[in-house]
């Protein structure tokens, strides 16, 4: 019996965006899917610090994820 793959998908343009949507939802077909994705659009925040302003962290049912 073949194990099923685990993928894990990471984005910067948020949970809504189609691209990671669309992904998601082929990977899905043949691997569990986990998306790590921020709720709205943040490209270019990778060169932030969160260091006074507090993270938080949610679940959301994505198609094929």
């Amino acid at each position: 019996m073949k194990e099923k793959l685990t993928v894990l998908i990471g984005n910067d343009d948020g949970i809504e965006a189609e691209g990671i949507r669309l992904l998601a939802k082929e990977l899905g077909k043949f691997a569990d899917v986990y998306i790590s994705a921020p709720r709205n659009q943040k490209s270019a925040y990778s060169h932030s610090l969160s260091c006074n302003i507090p993270l938080y962290f949610g679940e959301t049912e994505v198609e094929g994820a």
